[in-house]
């Protein structure tokens, strides 16, 4: 059977196919999504001011910086954990 035998287009069969992916998509990344992702990202910038810390102006703050990209980080991963 044909698209056109089916009466349906090719756009149509796109639109479809593409709906219904996003919906999975979307239902994969669970709630804590977003706040993951800003969890993520306090967790490279605060790693990165760390090391710059740690090896231009003193090892103590800059460790100090590092453990708490740290906890960001385990918060982050706890709420990965929560979903499954």
């Amino acid at each position: 059977m044909t698209i056109e035998e089916n009466g349906q287009s090719q756009d149509e069969l796109w639109r479809r196919y593409h709906r219904h992916r996003k919906e999975d998509d979307d239902a994969g990344k669970g709630r804590f999504y977003q706040m993951r992702q800003w969890l993520n990202g306090i967790f490279i910038v605060l790693a990165i001011v760390g090391m710059i810390v740690w090896y231009a102006y003193s090892p103590k703050i800059g460790g100090i910086t590092l453990i708490s990209a740290v906890a960001f980080k385990f918060t982050e991963l706890s709420l990965r954990i929560m979903k499954m």
